[in-house]
């Protein structure tokens, strides 16, 4: 297989892992990431429902994941356990992750066993799950220093990060205080998707809030969450107007439901 361009390796579909806290999940060995590693052509690797052991069945014990060629551009970490996020700093040429852990869990590995500041200088499409809450509070709190440790830097280091995904419900003061500020400020950054839960601070200012930050946004998906309906407090004209503030925006996404229209005019 020495042109193997991209693996794939799934123990159960993401919706049968996803039955129980801890994940189901099979074993990966560090074999058989080594072996992955010797391969120079490639370019993605997608795992769900794993988690890595550094215990080989034979030969070398590792001490870490075994470093991947800069070939390897995509990492797909969907419904994992938390050991597997060891893979991401072993990948220096990293463009595209999308990583899904188990929310319902705290941290089960070290902020600096998974994460390098290194990758912000590659890395373009950051695509999370299971970073929103209190038991994925640390991870994300980790990463938002990372990019803060890296725009403080002399002289500045680049940040190649274009894309950002965050579909899971974050709190909106901690989205518009922490991370929207964060991931907005960047300076490549055109597409931004994310979900927060309502409280009684949302409405169409958000779209201008978000304009503060990002601009030059071309694709933008908001989703709102609530307890009841998910229905957007204000009017369509409303949003329309906060809309004006993104004269890039192309794309727009967003689950909003005209239930706000009847609210706002007493009907």
């Amino acid at each position: 297989m020495p042109k193997l361009e991209s693996f794939a390796f799934a123990f159960l579909s993401e919706a049968q892992v996803c039955q129980v806290s801890p994940y189901s999940a099979a074993v990966i060995s560090a074999d058989t990431l080594a072996a992955l590693a010797e391969l120079k052509h490639l370019q993605a690797v997608f795992l769900c429902g794993v988690k890595l052991t550094l215990r080989p069945a034979y030969g070398n014990i590792y001490d870490s994941v075994p470093e991947f060629g800069l070939a390897l551009t995509e990492l797909h970490l969907s419904a994992v356990h938390d050991s597997v996020l060891a893979i991401i700093p072993a990948a220096k040429g990293l463009k595209e992750l999308h990583a899904w852990r188990d929310f319902a869990r705290a941290p089960r590995i070290g902020p600096g066993e998974w994460w390098e500041d290194s990758a912000w200088e590659t890395l373009e499409e950051l695509d999370l799950v299971g970073w929103a809450g209190t038991q994925g509070r640390p991870m994300l709190d980790h990463l938002i220093n990372s990019i803060q440790t890296v725009q403080s830097a002399t002289p500045p280091r680049f940040i190649s990060l274009r894309s950002v995904r965050l579909m899971e419900p974050f709190h909106h003061r901690l989205f518009m205080e922490q991370i929207l500020p964060t991931f907005g400020g960047l300076p490549q950054l055109n597409s931004l998707a994310f979900i927060v839960w309502r409280d009684r601070n949302f409405g169409p200012a958000i779209f201008s809030k978000i304009s503060n930050h990002t601009p030059n946004l071309i694709e933008l998906t908001v989703g709102l969450e609530n307890e009841d309906l998910n229905w957007w407090p204000g009017s369509m004209s409303d949003y329309s107007t906060a809309l004006a503030t993104l004269p890039k925006l192309r794309v727009l996404t967003w689950n909003y439901s005209p239930v706000s229209d009847h609210h706002s005019s007493g009907n």
